[in-house]
This record gives structure tokens, C-alpha cells and sequence, in this order.
């Protein structure tokens, strides 16, 4: 009796990609959450978070950069010498990994703790169907050109360019929109000062980087008003449109890191690949 292969696939690919949005989802409530709760946290709860959000991260990092170390290894190693397992990244290159991964939450949690548009969090919930839908067609296409283990990490490089890409263009147009203090004619001191005002946080780490952050545009807005006159418009424009999108960047960057991170742990079979990148080809086995 024949089985019908294709009809079993369909409920297994439909679950995965319910399984897959519902983890997606679930991360992004637990973001809005964490973006209410921040400023009233202190510095224990914000680390325990930082380093909560981190994990996740790590392991993604890592095994990129030991698929990275693979195909270095690959090109320019003799497989037989002594020395080819020495240089495939262990605790070290997990160390340094991890290290990256909580400065990048720790970035994560300043800009959530400032994020306040509604639009921005249902520009996220609104993207999880279409992550998904994307990444398995990437993902497909992708594995006809490259090793199935490179595939997978292409997909995601791709998706994130793409969606990192469209939510910095979401978040500068929001920012144009928004009103701020008249600064014309009084120093730049005094522009700081009406800027961070506001800004009360019970962690003193957060606090500062509130406002560091807050300081920045201070000084965006400053030049914007009192450098009109000496500096030409579009060298002018250029500035303060270059200090928008790396405020915002410092956001996307390490959410959609997060964001992967998520997804290829549903997936599964991460550790295996990571194992499998340190001696041998990761479409091997």
C-alpha cells in the first residue's frame, strides 16, 4: 500500500510553523513586558534579564562563528595535520561569544526600556506570520546552492538584512514625527540637561544609559537647530539622519539576534550542527 508522504509532511510542516510563531510571539510579549517593567527593576533583575536574553544569543553566535572557523578551516588546512582540531573553537571562542551576546542584550534592554511606540510592537506581532513564511522559502532555495548547514545560516542573514532593514526604516520615520524641546539659542549643556530630566530608573546602569542615550539626542536635535545656518543642509541632514539610525540600530541589531536565536532553537538540532562544524561537514551525519 502506497503512503501518501506528502499529505504526512503538510500537518508536521503546519505544526512546525505554529510551534515556531507561538515561540515567536511568546518572545515578544515577554520584550513589551520586560520595556514596561525596566525602569522600576534594580541592577540585580536587569543583569539576571541581561543575562537571560544573552544565552539564547551566545549559542547562536557561537555557532556561527564555528561554522565560520569550518569553512576556514576547510579552505586552508591540511585535514590530516596535527594541529585541525586545534583551531575548530571551543571555550574560548564560546567565551568570547557570550561576552558579545550580553553587551548585546545589555543593548537590547536600553533600547527597550525607551521604546514607546505602539506601532513598533505591533509592526513585530504583524511580522512573526511573514518570518516564518519567508525563511522557509529562503531557506529551500538557498539549500540548491550551499551546504545544507551554511543554507540555514544564509537564511537567516538574509531575513534579518531584509527585516532589520524595514523595521530601521519604521523607526526613523516615527522619529521624525515626534515633537521636541525648541533649542535655538542655548547650550548644548542646557539641551543634555532638558533631555535627561525625565529619565528615572531604579538600576544606576540603566539610569546612565538612558541617559548616554538620551545625551545623543540631545546633541542631534541641537545641531539640527543652531548649525543651520553654518553648516550646509544636507551635510547637516546626513549627521543628524546617521545619529537616528545608529540609535535605532543599537535596537534592531541585538533583537533580531535574539529573534534567530529563538527560532533555530525551535527548530532543533543547533548543538548537533555545532558539534558537527568542529570536525566535519554540518550537512554531514
Amino acid at each position: 500500500m502506497a503512503i501518501n508522504v506528502r499529505g504526512t509532511a503538510q500537518p508536521a510542516a503546519r505544526l512546525y510553523s505554529m510551534k515556531l510563531m507561538l515561540a515567536l510571539w511568546s518572545l515578544v510579549a515577554l520584550l513589551l513586558l520586560a520595556s514596561q517593567w525596566l525602569t522600576s527593576l534594580p541592577d540585580p533583575w536587569v543583569l539576571a534579564l541581561a543575562v537571560m536574553l544573552a544565552l539564547p544569543m551566545a549559542v547562536l553566535l557561537f555557532w556561527r562563528r564555528r561554522l565560520q572557523r569550518w569553512a576556514w578551516r576547510r579552505a586552508v588546512m591540511n585535514p590530516a595535520s596535527r594541529y585541525y582540531t586545534s583551531f575548530r573553537g571551543a571555550a574560548l571562542m564560546f567565551g568570547v561569544q557570550a561576552g558579545l551576546a550580553l553587551a548585546l542584550s545589555g543593548v537590547l534592554l536600553v533600547g527597550l526600556a525607551r521604546q514607546e511606540s505602539t506601532l513598533f510592537w505591533l509592526a513585530l506581532v504583524g511580522m512573526v506570520p511573514l518570518w516564518v513564511q519567508t525563511h522557509r522559502w529562503l531557506e529551500h532555495w538557498l539549500r540548491g546552492h550551499l551546504d545544507a548547514g551554511f543554507a540555514r545560516l544564509a537564511a537567516h542573514r538574509l531575513q534579518a538584512m531584509g527585516y532589520g532593514a524595514a523595521l530601521l526604516a519604521l523607526l526613523f520615520a516615527w522619529s521624525m514625527f515626534q515633537s521636541v524641546d525648541d533649542l535655538q539659542g542655548v547650550s548644548i549643556e542646557t539641551a543634555v540637561l532638558a533631555f535627561t530630566a525625565d529619565i528615572d530608573a531604579n538600576s544606576t546602569s540603566l539610569q546612565a544609559s538612558l541617559e548616554v542615550i538620551a545625551a545623543f539626542d540631545a546633541l542631534r536635535h541641537w545641531l539640527a537647530q543652531n548649525l543651520a545656518h553654518a553648516v550646509p543642509g544636507l551635510l547637516l541632514g546626513l549627521l543628524t539622519w546617521a545619529l537616528v539610525l545608529l540609535r535605532e540600530w543599537l535596537l534592531v541589531w541585538p533583537l533580531l539576534l535574539l529573534w534567530q536565536a529563538v527560532h533555530v532553537l525551535v527548530e532543533g538540532g543547533l548543538w548537533e550542527q555545532v558539534r558537527q562544524a568542529g570536525s566535519v561537514p554540518p550537512s554531514a551525519g
